[in-house]
């Protein structure tokens, strides 16, 4: 759905700099294991395109405070970001990640060699980057998997979303799959509540169902039983139709 282009002024850079930059285009076009794990959400709570894509036979919409995202996200290295639909503002965050890589760069230029920059681009084939420059490749791969996250088509600025995004390596054992109608998917469990403390929802709501009673009793139930805060559990305004 996304890609990163490098924009025209970065194009035509010249010298140790232009090197460096076709190194970082040589990081996200080379044949690289992606760890990029993404948990999705929307601004909108009570909406009928969501609950015909998500809840279309029933089922719960629950919101959270972004601040207590944010806080639970931290310390499972996920991070909280709004989704960008408007092509501008999608240059400017290509901008701003194409600056700070230069601007790591020449924090650590006196370290990389015009030797290591020949070796990054591949020019060089008995010899191999420096750890210096490798390291400045390693942290533009991982920004710029997050900053890719982040775009999406303008098809989809009704959803309004928001992602909390990992692009860390996970380990072995903390990996879980599932299988679709085409693929096989790796997947990684994220805890909706800080650690020792019950889970905390801004608000639940009971979608469109035949049901619509029957289901915030038995939500009210679940939540006491597993010691969830909420606030009080209200229900859609949309009318059930199955059909």
């Amino acid at each position: 759905e996304n890609s990163l282009g490098f924009p025209e002024d970065y194009q035509l850079l010249t010298g140790r700099q232009a090197a460096f930059v076709r190194f970082l285009e040589r990081q996200l076009t080379g044949q690289r294991a992606l760890h990029t794990y993404v948990v999705s959400f929307s601004e909108l709570g009570d909406d009928l395109s969501q609950w015909r894509a998500y809840g279309s036979s029933g089922g719960f919409c629950l919101g959270f405070d972004a601040k207590y995202l944010e806080t639970i996200a931290s310390a499972q290295h996920f991070g909280l970001f709004e989704c960008v639909y408007d092509d501008s503002q999608k240059s400017v965050l290509v901008d701003g990640l194409m600056q700070s890589a230069l601007l790591d760069f020449a924090s650590t230029e006196a370290q990389v060699t015009d030797d290591d920059l020949s070796a990054g681009l591949g020019i060089y084939t008995d010899i191999g980057p420096s750890a210096a420059l490798m390291t400045l490749g390693d942290r533009f791969f991982l920004q710029a998997q997050q900053v890719a996250c982040r775009i999406k088509n303008n098809a989809f600025r009704a959803e309004r979303e928001w992602r909390l995004v990992s692009v860390k390596q996970p380990e072995s054992e903390s990996l879980n799959f599932r299988s679709t109608k085409s693929m096989l998917i790796p997947y990684l469990r994220f805890c909706l509540a800080e650690e020792g403390k019950p889970m905390a929802l801004a608000a639940l709501l009971a979608g469109p169902s035949p049901h619509v009673g029957l289901n915030m009793l038995a939500a009210a139930t679940l939540c006491k039983a597993k010691a969830i805060s909420s606030l009080e559990i209200s229900r859609t305004r949309l009318p059930y139709r199955d059909w």
